[in-house]
């Protein structure tokens, strides 16, 4: 008998993303915060980008970052939330 693995299926920006179980449940604005984030977008243009406030976008970082568990220097801070999203399959 082959292992399992439980997947979950997230929709997104009409893409499907077949997310590990074990992933932490990000809100629909997290999700898309996340992707801007990693697109190398700073806060302001992000917060322009969703027409949301550049102090809304830093509270969506701080609950990412939060279910990530990523945490340390601001200056490594965004590699570390990418590269833990990637890892648990949030982001490709």
């Amino acid at each position: 008998m082959m292992p399992t693995t439980n997947l979950s299926l997230t929709v997104d920006d009409n893409d499907l993303q077949f997310v590990p179980s074990t992933a932490p449940r990000l809100s629909d604005q997290e999700q898309r915060v996340l992707k801007l984030y990693a697109a190398d977008l700073g806060i302001v243009e992000i917060a322009q980008h969703l027409g949301i406030s550049p102090h809304t976008v830093k509270d969506y970082l701080r609950r990412i970052r939060s279910k990530l568990s990523t945490s340390g220097n601001p200056v490594r801070m965004r590699r570390q939330v990418v590269a833990e999203a990637q890892r648990l399959g949030l982001l490709p």
